[in-house]
């Protein structure tokens, strides 16, 4: 018989963020938010671009504001 394991979706998300980071550029999913009219948007990427984009004043105040 197989083995079950249980993973959490903490360490599922994680995995798929790695996945994602080294077979292409990054991945965004967007999900609708708790409050109505809401949108949760998680972004995974590699640590250079994320430096890249922390680097970036254009990009930085865009999303400041």
């Amino acid at each position: 018989m197989a083995e079950v394991r249980l993973i959490s979706m903490s360490v599922v998300k994680t995995w798929l963020c790695e996945v994602a980071r080294q077979t292409s550029d990054g991945k965004i999913t967007l999900f609708p938010g708790a409050e109505e009219g809401s949108i949760d948007i998680e972004v995974c990427l590699s640590p250079e671009t994320l430096l890249a984009l922390g680097d970036d004043e254009e990009f930085m105040e865009a999303i400041s504001n």
